[in-house]
């Protein structure tokens, strides 16, 4: 029972620290981090054919 939640927990940090630094991307680079998701969003309806 401890090893999952400390697995939860470590994933919930790991999730916090890429949903702060995507955060400071988008304020500090707004038009590359644009291009960027967009290219990831069409690269990932590629494949599916949507």
């Amino acid at each position: 029972m401890k090893n999952i939640l400390r697995q939860q927990r470590r994933s919930s940090m790991v999730a916090a620290v890429v949903t702060i630094l995507m955060g400071v991307l988008l304020i500090f680079v707004p038009n590359r981090s644009a291009q960027l998701l967009c290219a990831l969003l069409g690269g990932a309806l590629v494949p599916p054919g949507c």
